[in-house]
């Protein structure tokens, strides 16, 4: 009678470990690599109004980084990086806005990916509808509003960052009448 208990309070827990297991290893699934996150932030705040580039906070071989602003639905992540993802699913930025993802292919296949806060450096002001090479993912912070908002520095990106800055920047208006 002993054993059929310790038995059954042995299946129990390996039960439970597997289930608290597989949580944990969706969650990393869903957040992607965490070293990389603390490498990219480090660096961002390391940097200050100086000029980074991503390939400084990675540490494994990618010739093309998207990168995907809050809200961008889980096709739009599949069309844009040209191939089905299962893991876009799992990240749910659809539906999340305190991050950008950050998707790192090599040779079409993804290597890594990054559910990257928008604090201590927000990629979602950045040009979004091209493919980052390791020498064009070049950025460096431009505060506005308290806000540490990226901007893309590649000379390549430099119209397309502008048209950005043209629709983000505040008016200048004072809000009296004229």
């Amino acid at each position: 009678m002993r054993s059929s208990l310790k038995r059954r309070s042995a299946v129990l827990a390996l039960v439970v470990a597997g289930a608290v297991v597989g949580l944990l290893w969706q969650r990393a699934q869903a957040e992607g690599d965490w070293w990389l996150e603390r490498r990219l932030s480090s660096l961002i705040r390391d940097s200050g109004p100086r000029t980074f580039s991503v390939s400084a906070a990675t540490g494994f071989d990618w010739d093309t980084m998207y990168v995907f602003t809050p809200y961008t639905e889980n096709h739009e992540v599949e069309r844009r990086i040209g191939r089905s993802w299962p893991t876009a699913h799992s990240v749910d930025i659809e539906m999340r806005d305190g991050v950008v993802l950050l998707v790192f292919l090599n040779s079409g296949d993804v290597v890594a990916h990054v559910a990257q806060p928008r604090r201590p450096g927000d990629f979602s002001e950045v040009p979004t509808t091209v493919a980052y090479t390791r020498e064009t993912a070049l950025f460096r912070v431009k505060p506005r509003n308290n806000w540490p908002y990226l901007e893309a520095v590649h000379p390549s990106l430099q119209a397309a960052q502008r048209a950005i800055d043209q629709k983000t920047r505040p008016s200048g208006r004072t809000g009296r009448a004229n």
